[in-house]
């Protein structure tokens, strides 16, 4: 084979190489036994950022900061992210230069400064970019976190004037304002849609009761000969129960007096019969205790009338008795 046969194979070899390097390709077996080749699919190819788009994004970061601080605005994870940024902008702009050098001991003790690994694989402009829209969806995230608290705020105030309860939502806003001055926004966004949550219950709960009071009010103005009907029936048994309980009673204790009265009478006569037959009691003695029961005994006639009256449902004339 001569020579130019030699670097012919050769080189056709090499562009079968690099052809199955960028196409890689996987052999299986289909049920005929024969090889089936399965090309895959080319990846789409990525956006590849220049060194001024990475320069211009740093830029618009270091703005949006700016801009944030000027608004009030903790800063503190965004200046983290320019810092990333711009030290993988450092790291790109190393590799792009260092370019296809050799890497002498020099060129390797450079890298291992710009590179914790020393390795420089999968560094470019691209990246400064991820960090840079990363800052730049963090800008929209914190205005629009903070018109949703002042407007939950304000909110929150409007309905207390109108007699809602707020006390849960206004500890929510609280602690939501304290997540978002620590650009804790997740948490933050949470807090305020628990604290609308919370006023929203509360109103439709306040909504219902007025609707039923409404509802009721508008029921008696427009059937007020009903209603009051059913008030005076209502009213009526009410009161003829009260009697009834009034008469119950009053029956009760009747029968209680009376058994006590023929009690008094029954101790009044043994009490003379041993002062007078007997003799076992002094005059003293006697005296006293007759005395006591006369008193009660003239409590329970003045009583009896009130009570008799009330049971039978009649009304007593003046200066038959007292109810006790």
């Amino acid at each position: 084979m001569s020579d130019e046969q030699i670097k012919a194979v050769s080189i056709m070899i090499i562009l079968c190489i690099i052809v199955l390097a960028s196409n890689p390709v996987s052999f299986t077996e289909d049920a005929t036994g024969y090889a089936v080749v399965e090309v895959a699919p080319e990846p789409e190819p990525a956006r590849n950022a220049t060194l001024q788009d990475a320069v211009d994004a740093i830029k618009t970061a270091k703005d949006i900061m700016e801009e944030m601080q000027e608004a009030g605005f903790n800063t503190l994870y965004i200046n983290d992210l320019i810092l990333s940024a711009e030290k993988t902008l450092e790291r790109a702009k190393y590799i792009e230069q260092l370019g296809k050098q050799q890497l002498t001991g020099t060129l390797i003790a450079k890298t291992n400064d710009l590179f914790e690994e020393g390795s420089t694989a999968g560094v470019s402009y691209s990246d400064v970019i991820s960090y840079t829209d990363e800052i730049s969806k963090r800008k929209e995230l914190a205005y629009k976190l903070h018109d949703s608290l002042r407007t939950t705020e304000l909110k929150a105030g409007y309905y207390k004037d109108e007699g809602i309860g707020v006390s849960n939502a206004i500890s929510s806003l609280a602690d939501a304002n304290k997540a978002f001055d620590e650009e804790r926004y997740e948490d933050a966004g949470q807090l305020v849609s628990d604290a609308d949550a919370s006023m929203e219950a509360n109103k439709a709960e306040m909504t219902f009761v007025k609707a039923m009071a409404n509802a009721g009010k508008s029921y008696l103005q427009r059937n007020w000969k009903k209603a009051s009907a059913v008030f005076l029936a209502i009213m009526a048994f009410t009161l003829f129960v009260v009697l009834q309980i009034r008469k119950f009673k009053a029956r009760k204790k009747l029968a209680t007096l009376k058994l006590e009265q023929d009690v008094i009478v029954k101790l009044m006569k043994e009490t003379q019969k041993r002062r007078f037959v007997s003799g076992g009691m002094t005059n003293t003695s006697y005296k006293i205790r007759m005395d006591k029961y006369k008193e009660r005994l003239n409590e329970i006639k003045h009583t009896i009338p009130v009570l008799e009256a009330l049971v039978e449902g009649k009304k007593l004339k003046k200066g038959k008795g007292t109810m006790q």
